[in-house]
């Protein structure tokens, strides 16, 4: 039997009242308070993240901060596999995050001929 997923609501971080998630310290600031590093290499870890119906913006710099870490130690597939999304769709911001995390090769990389 698989552990309960442990749920996050992104609402409960916002500033004040404002509608938009942004900036790499932002998220990697919810990332620390939430434990996520520790939470997501869990056995059978599944973490539900729910992003309010209300949100204006999800920035990729936010969700780099806050799942950048995450997506480097679980590669795409165990990403997938430990985090789900509900609310606001941001599939688009999130995608865009596993791109740039895994597949954009560094400049300074050698390129073969």
């Amino acid at each position: 039997m698989s552990s309960p997923a442990y749920k996050v609501d992104l609402g409960a971080y916002r500033s004040g009242i404002a509608k938009v998630y942004a900036g790499r310290p932002r998220g990697e600031e919810v990332r620390r308070t939430l434990g996520l590093a520790e939470r997501e290499l869990q056995k059978d870890a599944r973490i539900e993240v729910t992003v309010p119906n209300d949100t204006y913006s999800v920035t990729s710099s936010f969700i780099l901060g806050l799942l950048g870490d995450a997506i480097t130690r679980l590669r795409e597939d165990g990403f997938r596999r430990v985090y789900h999304f509900n609310g606001r769709d941001i599939t688009p911001v999130i995608e865009d995050a596993i791109q740039a995390v895994l597949h954009v090769s560094s400049p300074f990389a050698s390129k073969a001929k």
